[in-house]
């Protein structure tokens, strides 16, 4: 497989190009993972409307009914539950760690074994998210797919 990466001053986006002799399955989660980059959710922030782009956001949590997305410097509502956001962002890197909780597996620094059988998630930022041993498993299946998993462990 040859990867190329070509800059050009005039392309007026991004444009990925994949070929292939024969489209396989495996493919289909490479192209979910490349088109997440491109990917917007609509939240809010004190009654203004923001569209955030995938990459940007570190974790989404809900906390007392609210679904909130965090990103590096600031947190905003999401309108939907944290149930339809995770379908919304299946196949990308976000993964579900808890109960009321995703991570986007990219802001991830450190992963640690902490008691009762979970982890401790450390992201690029220092900030630290617990999972539950509810979702470990999904975890370190994600990790796995990803290649990730003895980078951490």
């Amino acid at each position: 497989m040859n990867v190329h990466i070509e800059e050009n001053q005039f392309y007026n986006g991004n444009e990925v190009i994949i070929r292939v002799k024969k489209y396989e399955k495996w493919l289909n989660p490479l192209v979910c993972y490349i088109e997440q980059f491109d990917r917007k959710l609509l939240a809010y922030q004190e009654d203004r409307d923001y569209y955030i782009n995938l990459r940007d956001i570190w974790y989404i949590e809900s906390i007392d009914g609210k679904t909130l997305i965090n990103t590096e410097k600031d947190t905003f509502i999401y309108k939907s539950s944290l149930s339809s956001i995770e379908k919304e962002l299946s196949g990308t890197s976000f993964c579900r760690i808890r109960k009321n909780a995703l991570v986007n597996i990219q802001y991830l620094k450190n992963v640690e074994s902490y008691k009762n059988h979970r982890l401790l998630l450390t992201l690029t930022n220092g900030e630290k998210l617990l999972t539950s041993r509810a979702y470990l498993k999904v975890l370190k299946e994600k990790l796995i797919r990803e290649g990730l998993w003895k980078i951490y462990m």
